[in-house]
């Protein structure tokens, strides 16, 4: 019989195993996805479980390609989390899958995490995110990986699209690709109770019922850095993890949803912004090789370029002509 045939009673049971953090449950060996609107803080819910985690004696990793690696820093710091126990990929490094896999496995070798974030999914994922095969088959290969490292892998996703109220709380996740793909999905918004406040629905769970509810109060906290002054980070608290809640009523209704374009136009903007955070200046050469690295479009760059006021300026003669990019002094 072929070895990709099994007989059914010869296949063992497995139990699922989950890192429990305060109620909210991510599967080790499986990816774990997150959805919710812009602007709400899913950053902050990353540090919030970066903080649990290492003060459970678990090491994370987190690679978010929206902000700087001392912005992440700050938010798991506000957030009481053992800075020793955590681990940040930088800004220009954070990988694209499916390409990028053999890197995203060295960082997971190196650091021994139990739970990796991946933030946003628009960046993290080549494909379109409505592309639901090409999705599927980015998430392939990272769910293999989440497997032989017996790690909790968390997708974080903005939500490109308001679902119907008379829907599945699914339909608010990208595309079904990456809806699919997962064992355990979240959506993350507003406590409707208290505006104030926010709210985890579990949307998805494959070995169990969904539908549980948590909300978690938001609060400002503080730093005090001699490179940045005073840097006020958002700090999650969880105050109840069996609440009562219906999703939609979670996500904005007067928000216009974000469309991936304008995911891909901010994360050129923070890119930009990490080129010119030493040094007002830079060569544009320099700026066009790193931006192919990081598979950012030429039209998005320039995009992103006008947006920040950045000025292309000609150094030297026609033979030795030097072309520079200059960022404004009311920028960065």
């Amino acid at each position: 019989m072929d070895k990709a045939i099994h007989r059914a009673f010869e296949v063992p049971l497995e139990k699922p195993e989950y890192i429990d953090v305060d109620g909210v449950l991510f599967p080790r060996g499986e990816i774990t996805a997150v959805g919710g609107p812009r602007g709400l803080g899913k950053s902050s819910f990353n540090a919030w479980v970066a903080s649990r985690v290492s003060r459970m004696g678990l090491r994370s990793l987190t690679a978010n390609g929206e902000d700087r690696i001392w912005v992440t820093r700050a938010r798991i710091q506000g957030s009481g989390g053992d800075l020793r126990r955590s681990f940040i990929v930088d800004l220009m490094d954070i990988p694209q899958l499916p390409d990028d896999l053999d890197r995203l496995e060295g960082y997971m070798r190196q650091t021994k995490a139990d739970v990796i974030m991946l933030d946003p999914a628009a960046l993290v994922i080549k494909p379109p995110l409505r592309s639901d095969q090409p999705v599927r088959q980015a998430l392939m290969p990272l769910g293999e990986l989440a497997r032989k490292y017996n790690a909790a892998i968390i997708l974080i996703a903005h939500l490109l699209k308001h679902p119907s109220k008379k829907g599945h709380p699914l339909d608010a996740l990208p595309g079904n690709g990456i809806a699919n793909s997962v064992r355990m999905a979240y959506l993350f918004g507003v406590d409707p109770h208290d505006p104030e406040q926010r709210a985890l629905y579990m949307a998805k769970h494959q070995y169990g019922p969904d539908g549980r509810g948590y909300t978690f109060s938001l609060t400002e906290q503080i730093l005090k850095s001699k490179e940045h002054g005073k840097v006020p980070v958002g700090k999650l608290d969880i105050l109840d993890n069996h609440a009562d809640l219906f999703w939609y009523d979670m996500l904005p209704k007067s928000d216009k949803p974000i469309s991936a374009n304008e995911i891909k136009l901010e994360i050129a903007e923070i890119f930009l912004l990490e080129m010119f955070h030493h040094e007002k200046k830079r060569l544009a050469s320099d700026i066009v090789v790193e931006a192919e690295k990081r598979k950012i479009s030429r039209k998005t760059y320039d995009k992103a370029k006008a947006k920040l006021g950045i000025k292309s300026v000609r150094e030297g003669g026609n033979k030795k002509q030097v072309w520079w990019w200059v960022m404004g002094e009311d920028k960065e």
